[in-house]
């Protein structure tokens, strides 16, 4: 083989530039030789260059003028794509006929930095000593599902919980995420055990602090869960789905909203398919699946998928496929899988602290703690001096607190959602015909199935209202007797004893 460094290149005597006859460079330097390689090796030496050329080449252009268009010759290209992303602004329309390969806006048609991956082709990088712990509370009351027209989505109020990344908990934290919505994407769009599934549930977070529904990239963490169909049944996925799944863009319906529906989060990360508990979870640095695909985004996948029945997948793929455009021939709301360029994941050990979430974040005001020291005290020496059990009074009336709470939210989004239904229709009068009133007729049907249900769900909290106050009578009518039955009890065997010495 022969190495060049500079300056301009002669023939050698037989008219070659390189081999075993070597050559001369005309000025300063001279040509290093050694021996040529085996042709079989020197073949797939260059086979092997080729590929990193060509990885290269993708990951440092934009998609659509790299990968995409000039390897596979896709949508992208043949509409004339310059390679050079448009704003979100100048391109608002998108879906999903291609997988995301003609997606024009934002940085979606870069290649560097994008998400989904297939992790399982994503090398590995060491971790730092960093736990990813979660934690969450039940999650009882009622939850709207929108459908956008591209995805299943459901927001969730922030002191639900969170995630919490650090060296112990909650003593030594880095970075604190409090949840914000979920959202379902069928197929998968991830890997997991190197395979797409049937569905995937994202779990999407922001920083502690942060409520714009627009968030920096930068302040977004998505724990991410993949399903498959099985011989069990996902309470959490039959509760997102319990009462129905909206299958109107724009339409929107209560789900998790009578018992026994629940949302516990601990089932997420319990055993799966492999049949054991998710110790850790893939961490990378990846973006948005949807237009605008913002880089930056803290990705946290779990290896291993868990089981959900069919039928609860059907029922999400049904949602899905009633808002796939006819255009597309792979029904679902899929981004087609990214390329590494140059993405590395860790290992990230995690831990469960649900059961700590109330007392993590208390003030350390001293005056503060000292009063509630004091009232703490005064309430142990009231109960002790009743001889009370533990308080289940309260614990009742605090439930009742929370429905009564959950009755004004939800009269306030009925009085707003049949509001909306006026409007809606008159829109629909002024739509004209075509597309555009078809798209009007289905934002007025999702706002009237919103209102209608807005009632259901408010008559079955006033139920509970009017029940629940002659229960915790009951419950405290049987605390007092319990503790005066106590003392009379401890009397009584006093009075017993006595007469038993005579």
């Amino acid at each position: 083989m022969t190495v060049l460094r500079q300056g301009p290149r002669l023939p050698g005597p037989h008219g070659s530039f390189g081999g075993a006859s070597g050559s001369m460079l005309r000025g300063q330097v001279v040509v290093a030789e050694y021996p040529e390689p085996h042709p079989v090796r020197r073949s797939l030496r260059g086979s092997r260059l080729r590929r990193l050329a060509a990885a290269a080449i993708l990951c440092s252009l934009p998609l659509a003028a790299s990968g995409s268009s000039l390897l596979r010759g896709d949508a992208a290209a043949r509409r004339g794509n310059t390679g050079l992303c448009r704003s979100a602004a100048a391109d608002a329309y998108w879906d999903y006929t291609d997988g995301g390969a003609s997606w024009n806006v934002g940085q979606c048609c870069l290649a560097k930095g994008q998400s989904p991956k297939n992790l399982t082709a994503v090398p590995n990088a060491l971790a730092d000593a960093s736990t990813l712990f979660w934690g969450y509370h039940l999650v009882e009351r009622p939850v709207t599902m929108r459908n956008t027209g591209r995805v299943l989505s459901a927001t969730l109020d922030a002191d639900t919980g969170g995630l919490f990344m650090g060296a112990e908990f909650p003593r030594v934290l880095v970075d604190m995420y409090s949840i914000w919505k979920v959202e379902i994407h069928t197929p998968s769009e991830h890997t997991f055990g190197g395979m797409q599934v049937p569905l995937e549930l994202q779990v999407f977070h922001r920083r502690r602090g942060v409520v714009d529904e627009a968030p920096s990239p930068s302040d977004v963490a998505v724990m991410s869960f993949g399903f498959v169909g099985g011989g069990q049944a996902s309470p959490f996925l039959d509760a997102l789905r319990q009462g129905g799944l909206p299958d109107q863009a724009g339409e929107e319906k209560w789900v998790n909203a009578e018992a026994p529906a629940v949302l516990h989060f601990a089932e997420l990360f319990g055993p799966g398919v492999t049949g054991a508990p998710a110790s850790a979870f893939w961490q990378y640095t990846g973006s948005l699946t949807m237009p605008p695909c913002s880089t930056g985004v803290q990705w946290f996948v779990r290896q291993d998928s868990l089981i959900a029945s069919p039928a609860t997948i059907n029922k999400f793929k049904e949602a899905i496929t009633a808002i796939t455009p006819i255009a597309q021939k792979r029904v679902g709301n899929a981004r087609n899988l990214q390329p590494p360029c140059g993405t590395t994941k860790v290992v990230r050990p995690i831990k469960d602290v649900s059961d700590k979430l109330d007392g993590a974040f208390k003030t350390t005001d001293k005056k503060f703690q000292y009063a509630a020291a004091h009232a703490q005290k005064e309430q142990a020496e009231f109960e002790r001096s009743l001889n009370a059990p533990p308080p289940l009074y309260e614990k009742c009336m605090a439930r009742l607190a929370e429905a009564a709470r959950q009755l004004m939210a939800t009269k306030e989004r009925q009085k707003k959602a049949c509001t909306e239904v006026e409007v809606h229709r008159q829109k629909l009068r002024t739509s004209g015909d075509g597309l555009k009133r078809l798209a009007a007729g289905q934002r007025l049907n999702g706002k009237k199935a919103l209102c209608k249900q807005s009632a259901t769900v408010i008559r079955a909290l006033t139920s509970e209202l009017d029940g629940g106050q002659s229960r915790c009578e009951q419950i405290k009518s049987a605390t007092a007797s319990s503790a005066i039955a106590a003392p009379l009890s401890t009397a009584a065997s006093s009075v017993s004893a006595l007469t038993g010495l005579r």
